[in-house]
């Protein structure tokens, strides 16, 4: 993973226009933490290469749908967060 200083939280509609741009965004579920060592944040984009974790062609939705079905829940918390590098944000 990117330097985790350089990591910014963003909101749900700045994550979809950033993903649909072809930025990386980092998801993890909400109560979790960047720098914890048992949870890692998925590193989603709209481009299938080697870069991203998953080779998609779902969409932005459909992706966090599928991430906050299989990954959030009482423990970690019921919905996904977004992050960023700082260096992506125009």
């Amino acid at each position: 993973m990117e330097n985790l200083n350089q990591i910014v939280k963003i909101n749900k509609s700045e994550a979809r226009k950033l993903f649909n741009q072809g930025k990386n965004i980092y998801i993890l579920p909400c109560k979790v933490v960047l720098k914890n060592p048992w949870v890692q944040p998925m590193k989603v984009n709209n481009k299938n290469n080697e870069d991203s974790k998953i080779y998609t062609t779902q969409t932005f939705d459909q992706i966090v749908n599928n991430f906050e079905y299989y990954n959030t829940g009482s423990q970690l918390g019921y919905y996904a967060a977004y992050y960023i590098n700082f260096n992506d944000i125009n």
